[in-house]
């Protein structure tokens, strides 16, 4: 018993000796052993641990989370969206915070070198924190904090190589290279640890690849693959140089390396893409085309590809068209767009390639239908996003055209007919209506019937309550979606996915669409035929919008001439497309001889049969110009070709003039700008652009050295004679602030006769200032929330989200209808916008807040009170969409 009291009282003795050791010892302030040892410990094993593992963890989510596009040559690294990092911000806030708490608490800085051998890497856990966080201005400032604190050190090189994964993201690929081949120089010295001896060819391939000089990159991608330790990193390397060497138009080798690949067994959609691919790469000269259809025709009967059939589509329609199977390509593409459901990035790609194919054929309305599917879909920046948007315009504009002429001609054939010949054409139409009614609803029956039989064979696999085994959202459970579809079915029957959706029948559309042009004398006042007018099963449907007036043949005829002349317009000027421009305008001319287009189309006509290689119609067409329209500007051009040279020079002298007047008048000298404005108007009258600003300089000056009332005339005399120009707005706004202070002048002078009264706008009472302190702003319908809950659930997320930000959630009342909910403060507009778009994303903070009850905004802390004092929601989102979005 003794003994064992003995024992005890050491043990005892033993602890408290540890604890008043370890008290003496977290001291940082002298440079022991005893304090070196234990903030070596503690900091490895407490703090800094917990924060790597945060990282970590939020690291993995990440990689998770993101999503590759294998349409597109991969990033050796993807570290995903803005938004899709902000999703890890708890674990990189904790990372960071642990990190900063390591270095608050254990660093022993003595005699310029660091004691405690985890305090550079706290530095680099923050640096990586921030930088999975995206936020590279910071991530940046703390690996060059590193790089210079700590350059004894081989710290640096991470550091070094982290910053030039930062400047890759940030696209500064003149910043990255440098650095990469300062730490390939110091390699050749051994001076470079080991592990970023392994990531520097990863770095240099990424480097390359992001500025698609593919050629550099494949040295690199070789070393990464031939480094790299890590299964899936390297499959990834092999995967990208498959995918250099078949952008480069290296098939072998390509098909070489997915084959390679494919033999790795990677995760399904990178071998799914190799094997896409790999038929991709057949080569017309040497490759078997049956062989490779075969292979992807089979890729197309195994279930587990039913969500990629647009993808195997479109690799078919490759290899036809690589064989110059133009019918069958086209065909494979249609069936490519048609299947896509869930690739975006696809469906653009394919319609772009079928619109393309029908563009250059030439069939312009096909290619317009797929452009305009394209531009639903691509993003911003897809190669060529500009001119693709500017090709879609010109042709929607003018298939608008074509579908004019078409309409306005039947709607002409259908009124000249006589009533027997245009009630069988209407009957024909509402026999045709009923068929279709009577299909959609046997359709309509049947869809019920199959998703009442999936649903019944699907309750194996789904709870009691219905919800989806496995706890995945319920959009990727099949039996989920199938019950979905069958309530969608129940209550519209079967819809295409289109516009319209509502609408079963989009043909009974078409007349309903044209607006009626009858005159109320002609209004049918009947409550009987108001109903059959409604009612696609009645001729009065029909008959309603068709022109039998003169006055309404006339209107017809003149959209069908302007719509003439638009299409001939755009295939010349547009498409470059002389023969069909040609045919377009002889067609108008010869339907309409005298029309308000004649001397353009006669100018277009010219220039087209002068640019196809036939003079004689050219010439007939310029002395047509010259002959009928000798004052024209078209009629000069072709007497004299340097006429717009010598007009582009005068105006040039107006140009010098008027900017020498603005001098003047900037310098006070108002005699002078009156002389010179007299002087341009003597000269160029109303012929240049410039004439209502030298009108305006004039009557300022005037308002300057001569009684108001000559400055008020002046205005008024500019505002009748420009009525179209931008100095009538300005004179307006001139003569609404001269009655502001001279009201006598409002009744007799500031209203002119025919003309209303004078609205001014008035300036934004808002400034910009990017750079300044943000705040988000939510304007809120008081009468669809409860305030303090919807507080609580911000905080919520800022202590999620945001937790180093120290943000705070305030509230105002704004006026009887709508409270204010601002957090804040950010230190830019930039961080406001991000944070913005961040908790759009959250279903936990607009749970219970209805859609079309607030708005939401970043806002300066400057124009913050002005907006309480205008309470002008309106007005400051005109502000906001043009300066922040």
């Amino acid at each position: 018993m003794q003994l064992r009291i003995s024992y005890r009282n050491i043990i005892y003795a033993s602890g408290l000796i540890l604890i008043i050791a370890g008290t003496l010892s977290c001291s940082t302030k002298k440079n022991t052993f005893s304090r070196r040892a234990y903030h070596n410990i503690t900091s490895r094993y407490n703090v800094y641990f917990n924060g790597r593992e945060s990282l970590n963890e939020g690291r993995i989510e990440l990689i998770k989370g993101v999503k590759d596009n294998y349409q597109q040559i991969l990033p050796v690294f993807n570290f995903g969206t803005k938004q899709e990092a902000q999703q890890r911000n708890p674990q990189m806030d904790r990372a960071i915070q642990k990190a900063s708490m390591t270095i608050q608490k254990h660093s022993m800085p003595f005699g310029g070198v660091e004691r405690v051998r985890w305090i550079d890497d706290a530095y680099l856990l923050i640096g990586k924190a921030y930088f999975y966080k995206q936020e590279y201005f910071s991530a940046r400032r703390t690996f060059n904090f590193i790089i210079q604190e700590y350059g004894y050190n081989d710290i640096k090189y991470d550091a070094m190589i982290w910053l030039a994964l930062t400047y890759n993201q940030t696209k500064e690929y003149e910043k990255s290279e440098p650095l990469l081949n300062l730490i390939t120089s110091d390699a050749s010295r051994d001076l470079v640890p080991q592990k970023v001896i392994i990531i520097l060819p990863q770095v240099y391939a990424d480097l390359y690849i992001r500025q698609e000089r593919y050629d550099q990159a494949v040295e690199y991608l070789f070393e990464a693959i031939a480094y790299n330790p890590k299964r899936d990193l390297k499959t990834r390397m092999m995967f990208i140089l498959a995918q250099v060497y078949q952008e480069n138009g290296d098939l072998y080798r390509a098909s070489e390396w997915y084959t390679k690949v494919i033999k790795r067994n990677p995760v399904y959609d990178m071998a799914f893409q190799s094997r896409i691919n790999l038929a991709r790469s057949y080569d017309a000269q040497s490759g078997d085309r049956k062989m490779v259809t075969k292979l992807l025709s089979k890729m197309l009967r195994d279930d587990k590809n039913k969500d990629y059939k647009d993808q195997i589509y479109f690799a078919l329609a490759e290899v036809a068209l690589r064989d110059r199977d133009t019918v069958t390509g086209i065909d494979y593409l249609r069936l490519s767009v048609a299947s896509s459901v869930n690739n975006n990035y696809q469906k653009a790609t394919s319609s772009l390639t079928l619109a393309d194919l029908y563009f250059n054929m030439p069939s312009y309305e096909n290619a317009q239908a797929y452009y305009d599917t394209a531009m639903m879909f691509i993003p911003k920046d897809y190669p060529d996003y500009n001119q693709i948007e500017k090709k879609t315009r010109m042709l929607n504009e003018l298939v608008k055209n074509l579908i004019v002429i078409n309409h306005e001609d039947s709607l002409l054939r259908v009124a000249n007919m006589s009533d027997s010949d245009r009630n069988k054409v209407i009957d024909n139409l509402i026999a045709e209506y009923r068929e279709e009614q009577k299909r959609l609803a046997e359709q309509k029956q049947l869809d019920i019937i199959l998703a009442q039989q999936r649903q019944a064979t699907s309750a194996t696999s789904t709870g009691s309550t219905g919800v989806p085994i496995g706890g995945k959202w319920y959009f990727y459970n099949v039996q989920t979606r199938e019950y979905g579809l069958s309530e969608f079915i129940k209550k519209w029957g079967q819809r295409n996915l289109e516009d319209l959706w509502r609408i079963s029948d989009k043909q009974v559309m078409a007349f309903m669409e044209d607006q009626s042009r009858m005159d109320d004398s002609d209004t049918i006042q009947s409550d009987t035929l108001i109903a059959g007018a409604n009612d696609p099963t009645n001729r009065e449907y029909y008959l309603k919008n068709l022109p039998f007036t003169e006055e309404a043949q006339l209107a017809s005829n003149k959209r069908i001439l302007d719509a003439y002349f638009g299409a001939g317009r755009i295939y010349k000027e547009g498409l470059k497309d002389n023969p069909k421009a040609g045919e377009t305008l002889l067609t108008m001319n010869n339907r309409y001889p005298e029309n308000d287009h004649a001397l353009q189309s006669y100018y277009y006509l010219h220039k087209i049969y002068d640019e196809e290689g036939q003079p004689l119609q050219a010439e007939y067409y310029k002395n047509l110009i010259i002959n009928n329209y000798p004052e024209s500007d078209y009629a000069k051009l072709l007497t004299d070709p340097e006429y717009f040279s010598k007009l582009i020079a005068e105006k040039n002298k107006a140009a010098v003039l008027y900017e020498d007047t603005y001098l003047s008048y900037k310098a006070g000298q108002y005699f002078q700008v009156i002389t010179k404005s007299d002087l341009a108007l003597a000269t160029y009258g109303d012929s240049i652009d410039l004439a209502p600003r030298f009108e305006y300089l004039r009557a300022v000056s005037i308002g300057r050295v001569d009684v108001i009332d000559s400055l008020v005339a002046n205005l008024q005399r500019i505002i009748l004679k420009y009525p179209n120009s931008e100095i009538k707005t300005l004179s307006q706004g001139l003569l609404a602030r001269i009655v502001t202070d001279h009201p006598e002048l409002a009744d007799e002078n500031f209203v002119l006769p025919g003309e209303e009264p004078i609205e001014v706008g008035k300036p934004s009472p808002y400034s910009f200032n990017g750079s300044g302190q943000h705040m988000f702003m939510m304007v809120v319908d008081s009468r669809e929330i409860r305030l303090n809950p919807f507080k609580v659930k911000v905080s919520d997320h800022n202590q999620k989200y945001h937790r180093l930000e120290n943000l705070t959630v305030n509230s105002l009342v704004l006026d009887k209808q709508n409270y204010i909910v601002t957090v804040g403060n950010f230190n830019n507009a930039s961080k406001a916008l991000d944070y913005l778009n961040g908790i759009m994303l959250s279903d936990y903070v607009y749970a219970d807040v209805k859609l079309g009850t607030y708005h939401i905004f970043v806002i300066s802390t400057e124009n913050y009170p002005i907006f309480f004092k205008e309470k002008d929601i309106e007005e400051y989102r005109k502000f906001y969409d043009k300066n922040y979005k």
